[in-house]
């Protein structure tokens, strides 16, 4: 995923890694250069925009399941993502949900942090008080 976001997506990827690059410790996540992940088990949603996210999300499912497209709303567009595809769209500012499907779904979502920026700036105003 490294490689996909940083070749196809040259600035969100450098906006993103900006974040985890400047953790303590010089620890890099299990999903980087995203923050974190989420991964979900056999889940349908609601429609929601994701708050907590500053540019894209990653979603890549796996299993074996009929139905249970993607919806993109604002662009009126339904996904029937197959297990491995990898879908990458701004989830904070487009609403999207998944419909219900039968069978086993799961994904993993990795996605950015719209607190990172904060971090990098000055640690969230902890800069001073941090010794490393």
């Amino acid at each position: 995923m490294h490689d996909l976001v940083a070749l196809h997506l040259p600035q969100e990827y450098s906006h993103i890694k900006a974040f985890v690059d400047v953790l303590p410790l010089n620890e890099h996540p299990t999903a980087y250069p995203f923050p974190g992940f989420v991964l979900n088990l056999q889940v349908s949603t609601d429609a929601h925009l994701d708050s907590g996210d500053s540019t894209i999300c990653v979603v890549i499912p796996f299993g074996s399941w009929k139905n249970g497209g993607i919806v993109l709303y604002e662009a009126r567009v339904l996904l029937d993502l197959s297990p491995g595809d990898i879908l990458i769209f701004p989830s904070y500012k487009i609403t999207h949900f998944n419909l219900h499907f039968e069978g086993l779904r799961f994904s993993v979502v990795m996605h950015s942090d719209k607190h990172g920026q904060s971090w990098v700036h000055d640690r969230n105003g902890w800069e001073k008080h941090i010794l490393m």
